[in-house]
């Protein structure tokens, strides 16, 4: 699978953004929507509420960016990130009572200022749970978001990344250089309006409400 080159990076960033302000705009323009946060107790069919969602690592802890230092092998480096709505920092509070669907991203950079693709080619690889999460059309983990394909009740933990893999035969100049793994996570409530909103970008099949 190919990795997010720079271009594909911003426009992630860019769309992101965008995101965000058309909820904006939204709430701004249309009687029949409401902006809510995490904790938002009122639902109707035309609400889109913006969910808090946390990345966890294996421990079941806030997961910041994880490093990897390129040695020469290509064995699988097991890296786990896990995807929830239950805020980790407040353990046995209800954090949401709405359901969300999400979306996550993943950026990888080079120490260096080495390319994340050399010669065309990607210079790692990741492996996610196919399970529980669907890529989007021929725009593998890197390039485009990963969607889940359920919705996500307030509590449960999903696994999302599993490991990450450094390309055979790389140039000797990554040999000891790290690489910075950036993870994204979207939430938004999950009913119509929410899965209207994404739709235009979701892959084909996804349908979390059935």
């Amino acid at each position: 699978m190919k990795e997010l080159n720079y271009e594909k990076k911003l426009n992630i960033n860019i769309r992101t953004l965008l995101f965000a302000v058309l909820l904006l705009l939204i709430y701004l323009t249309s009687s029949s929507y409401a902006w809510f946060t995490a904790g938002a107790q009122e639902e109707s069919s035309g609400d889109i509420a913006i969910i808090n969602a946390f990345i966890l690592n294996s421990s079941d802890e806030p997961l910041s960016s994880p490093q990897l230092t390129y040695t020469g092998s290509t064995t699988p480096v097991t890296t786990i990130a896990k995807i929830t709505t239950d805020d980790p920092g407040t353990p046995g509070e209800v954090e949401t009572t709405i359901d969300a669907i999400v979306r996550t991203a993943v950026i990888g950079e080079w120490s260096g200022g080495l390319p994340i693709e050399y010669g065309g080619v990607a210079t790692v690889t990741y492996q996610f749970n196919q399970t529980d999460w669907l890529e989007s059309d021929g725009e593998p983990i890197g390039e485009d978001y990963v969607y889940l394909k359920s919705s996500l009740a307030p509590g449960p933990i999903i696994i999302f990344l599993q490991s990450i893999t450094f390309s055979d035969g790389l140039p000797s100049e990554y040999l000891n250089e790290t690489l910075t793994v950036t993870l994204y996570v979207e939430a938004i409530q999950a009913n119509q309006a929410g899965v209207d909103l994404w739709n235009s970008e979701s892959p084909t099949g996804w349908d979390p409400l059935t």
